[in-house]
């Protein structure tokens, strides 16, 4: 096998993951390269089984590992994060501000 590439699919919501995702299933028997992807793992799995494409994606543990596409979330989901993001349900201090004064601004 030759080396690795390593691939940030970028934000969930974006195109970043299915192109990825369909651009390496088309491209899978072309060579030997090995593949990591980086990013939302949930969001990445659950992509893939909705395209249904037939390419041996598996987790990431190591660079020995056997396989050639591994999938790894750099950003662990924490308790009471919401799907498809790293970050807790709250919001941060100045979105809160912001809806405040927006609701302020609004009412007659």
């Amino acid at each position: 096998m030759t080396g690795w590439i390593a691939i940030s699919l970028g934000d969930v919501t974006g195109i970043g993951p299915e192109v990825t995702l369909k651009a390496l299933s088309a491209e899978a028997d072309q060579d030997d390269t090995r593949y990591l992807l980086i990013g939302d793992s949930d969001h990445t799995a659950a992509l893939y089984e909705q395209l249904g494409l037939q390419l041996p994606l598996q987790p990431f543990s190591e660079f020995g590992a056997e396989g050639r596409f591994f999938l790894h979330n750099p950003a662990p989901r924490t308790a009471g994060a919401r799907a498809g993001t790293g970050f807790s349900r709250r919001r941060p201090r100045g979105r809160r501000l912001v809806d405040r004064r927006r609701a302020t601004l609004l009412e007659p």
